[in-house]
């Protein structure tokens, strides 16, 4: 199994074609979205760069406790429970907060 989980704060989904928008094109986005699984009713917790990565990262709802800070060394994030079970993982991101140490964002990432 392949998990795949593509999160960007930096467009909108109605600007992709898998979503319904017939005049911006993103041809490899929608040929993607036709062979995954997707969640076009997901609606995000919190908001900003780092308290939504948290929020994705551990399935818990931070903002209101901790708005901007790195990962606790006691959360349970999503990378180590699928390293864990054998998957590999790997992190890519055009946003450098989510790099730098001391964030803890890349644990349970393998690359």
């Amino acid at each position: 199994m392949n998990v795949i989980v593509v999160m960007s704060d930096s467009f909108r989904r109605d600007h992709v074609g898998a979503f319904g928008n017939p005049w911006i094109k993103t041809p490899n986005l929608d040929r993607f979205a036709s062979q995954s699984t997707v969640f076009p009713q997901y609606r995000i917790g919190s908001y900003a760069t780092i308290p939504i990565r948290t929020d994705l990262f551990t399935g818990r709802f931070c903002h209101a406790e901790r708005p901007w800070q790195p990962l606790k060394p006691d959360d349970v994030v999503l990378a180590e429970i699928l390293q864990r079970k054998g998957v590999s993982t790997y992190l890519a991101g055009d946003t450098p907060h989510i790099f730098r140490m001391g964030l803890t964002f890349m644990r349970g990432f393998d690359a």
